[in-house]
C-alpha cells in the first residue's frame, strides 16, 4: 500500500530541510511542527513551517526510537535516535540521509528518551524516563563513545486536583 505500517510522531521546534547548515535566518512564532517516522524502515517525513518544504530521508534501522533536539545550538532540531539493542544515542546534526555525528552509551532498553535545553545553554541533550522508578534523568552535555555519564534524577510532582 506504500503507508508505513508502524509510526512515531516527532515534534520539534523548527526542521529545516534544505540540507543546508546554515542556521535560519528567520524564526516564526509558534513554529512548532511535526513529523512522521517508519519505525520500520527508518524513514522520517519532515515539513519546515517557515516554507512549506517537505523531505524524506532514511536515518537510523528498523526499531530505533527517534526523538528531536537541537544538538549543536543552531536553532535547527535534526534527528535523534535510541537503540534499544545496544543501549546508544545517536544523534545526527542535519536532516539529511547520513551516520550519526554524535553517538554514546546512554540508557537501558526499557527508557524513554527525552531532549532539551536542560540548563538554558542554548542546546540541546539527552535524557531519559525510566519507567521502573518512575523518574526522568537528565544530562547537560552530550557524549561521545563509550563515557559514562552521571545522570541527576530529576522528580517531577504532579498535582491531580486543587488543594
Amino acid at each position: 500500500t506504500g503507508k508505513p505500517e508502524f509510526a512515531a510522531l516527532v515534534a520539534a521546534e523548527a526542521f529545516r530541510v534544505s540540507g543546508s547548515c546554515d542556521p535560519p535566518t528567520q524564526t516564526a512564532p509558534d513554529s512548532a511542527c511535526v513529523g512522521v517516522v517508519d519505525t520500520t524502515r527508518g524513514y522520517w517525513y519532515l515539513r519546515d513551517p517557515l516554507t512549506a518544504a517537505t523531505t524524506a530521508f532514511y536515518y537510523g534501522n528498523p526499531g530505533d526510537q527517534p526523538f528531536t533536539g537541537d544538538w549543536d545550538g543552531d536553532g535547527v532540531d535534526t534527528p535523534g535516535l535510541s537503540r534499544r539493542s545496544d543501549g546508544y544515542v545517536y544523534l545526527r546534526n542535519s536532516n539529511t540521509h547520513g551516520i550519526a555525528d554524535i553517538s554514546f552509551y546512554f540508557c537501558n532498553p526499557s527508557d524513554i528518551p527525552i531532549a532539551g535545553d536542560f540548563d538554558g545553554e542554548g542546546f540541546d541533550t539527552v535524557g531519559i524516563y525510566r519507567p521502573s522508578n518512575q523518574r526522568f534523568y537528565v544530562i547537560n552535555r552530550l557524549g561521545s563513545g563509550d563515557c559514562v555519564f552521571k545522570l541527576r534524577s530529576l522528580v517531577i510532582c504532579v498535582r491531580t486536583s486543587p488543594s
